[in-house]
């Protein structure tokens, strides 16, 4: 695990030196409409070899902090399966869910005739994930090399505060620029994010994992 987190940083701190405004691309959040009125695309590429290595570095980082919170709140799971099947499981799942909202959201932005806003939103995400991932990649080095138990917490918390910040740029993104209803954006959300995590607490509780 060692190895794998300094690697990750190690990758993170020479794109750092070489291409910065790669790094600084996944913070750029958006504005959505221009003085103009018109909507515009507001978000940056940070490039395929860029996106490709955030995305590694958040499904690497997000499994890894999952199985840490697996090993610190549901002990009883990992006594019962082999440490190694459980972390393969972890990055499986995770994929089955971004592959599924990239679904979803295409589908909607297709129905709907919002594609401008469903390339919004999928950039958003791809964002929002390699936030996650930069913010985590830290916390879990500390917690192999501290071993202090509220590392965990503090990730927790990074976590809810990424994600609520993602909820709320989602409804922004819905609200003023769409028209949609509050209704039917909370109706969006729960489908999109709600649900796939009610179902894997599910999936959890019934042992199949």
């Amino acid at each position: 695990m060692a190895y794998i987190l300094l690697g990750l940083l190690s990758g993170i701190a020479l794109l750092w030196y070489f291409e910065p405004e790669r790094l600084v691309t996944i913070f750029n959040f958006p504005s959505f409409v221009s003085q103009t009125g018109r909507k515009e695309s507001v978000y940056n590429s940070p490039g395929l070899l860029a996106s490709s290595f955030f995305f590694i570095n958040f499904l690497v980082t997000l499994s890894l902090f999952i199985f840490l919170l697996i090993g610190q709140f549901i002990p009883g799971l990992k006594s019962t399966n082999p440490s190694g099947s459980i972390f393969l499981y972890i990055p499986g799942i995770i994929l089955i869910i971004f592959i599924y909202r990239v679904l979803f959201i295409r589908f909607t932005g297709f129905i709907f005739q919002t594609t401008f806003i469903s390339k919004q939103q999928l950039l958003l995400y791809a964002n929002i994930n390699s936030l996650t991932g930069l913010a985590l990649l830290p916390v879990l080095l500390l917690t192999l090399y501290a071993s202090v138990d509220w590392l965990i917490y503090l990730g927790i918390f990074i976590l809810l505060i990424i994600y609520i910040f993602k909820w709320f740029q989602t409804f922004i993104l819905g609200k003023f620029v769409t028209g949609f209803s509050v209704f039917h954006l909370f109706m969006y959300l729960c489908t999109l994010e709600i649900i796939p995590l009610l179902a894997l607490i599910k999936l959890l509780k019934s042992g199949l994992l």
